[in-house]
């Protein structure tokens, strides 16, 4: 049989880890959502929109080819 080096065996979280982790998982979509709508009733803009113009805005001549967007 073909031994497995140490380093391919994932290393688990420790409990404090973990804990962060399911914290930041449930915290995320939260603030997310929380940010989406603050986008849309300051601006109308959704975030798709956002990301578009945010783009278009840090390029030469504020234009791409919609390919590369």
């Amino acid at each position: 049989m073909t031994e497995v080096p140490e380093s391919a065996h994932p290393r688990w979280l420790t409990e404090s880890e973990q804990d962060a982790w399911y914290a930041w998982r449930r915290m995320f979509p939260l603030v997310n959502a929380e940010i989406a709508r603050d986008l849309h009733q300051d601006s109308a803009l959704s975030e798709a929109d956002y990301d578009v113009l945010s783009v278009l805005g840090s390029t030469d001549g504020h234009r791409m080819r919609i390919t590369a967007l």
